[in-house]
């Protein structure tokens, strides 16, 4: 019943790999020209350090949506290795429904700031920047579709999918 919601959240997942690798690129062969333009040419583009910035942006909000779907994050195993295996999964349930009142609340605050920033133009670009900061609103949706499907897995399986045993590795592949 609750299959569409996996493969939502590993659609979501790859497409973000696949954006986050673009934006990536891009920042850094402007990184590149810049610093080529700067020191060697002299005429660095004035664009190009607010680019640069904005993509970052966008890698990190994108980053946190590949890295919370692969239970990548940071956490400390001393404590729950020691808890009985019931334990660990009333934690882990805990944990997720932590997370999903957090990205919740990011969703409505990123929407706050996608509409107040609507009306700001950049210096340099002048492009929208509210285009910059729609990234905090797609990456909370991103984390709350991932958090629902690690819920749902721990009902129907009493895991969700990526415990700590079953750690992913991130890979990104073009």
């Amino acid at each position: 019943m609750f299959g569409w919601l996996l493969l939502l959240s590993n659609v979501i997942d790859q497409i973000f790999k696949k954006i986050l690798l673009v934006l990536f690129a891009v920042a850094t062969v402007l990184t590149v020209f810049q610093v080529i333009n700067r020191f060697l040419i002299g005429l660095p583009f004035p664009w190009g350090e607010e680019l640069i910035r904005f993509l970052f942006v966008w890698v990190v909000f994108l980053g946190i949506g590949i890295v919370y779907k692969a239970k990548g994050h940071a956490n400390v195993e001393l404590l729950t290795a020691q808890l009985s295996e019931k334990s660990q999964r009333l934690l882990e349930f805990a944990s997720e429904l932590a997370c999903l009142a957090f990205f919740f609340l990011l969703l409505f605050q990123g929407y706050n700031l996608f509409t107040v920033t609507m009306n700001q133009i950049s210096p340099s670009m002048q492009i929208n920047m509210g285009l910059v900061y729609l990234a905090v609103p797609v990456c909370a949706l991103a984390c709350l579709i991932h958090g629902i499907a690690n819920l749902t897995s721990l009902f129907r399986n009493g895991d969700a999918g990526s415990a700590v045993e079953k750690r992913e590795h991130i890979e990104i592949h073009p």
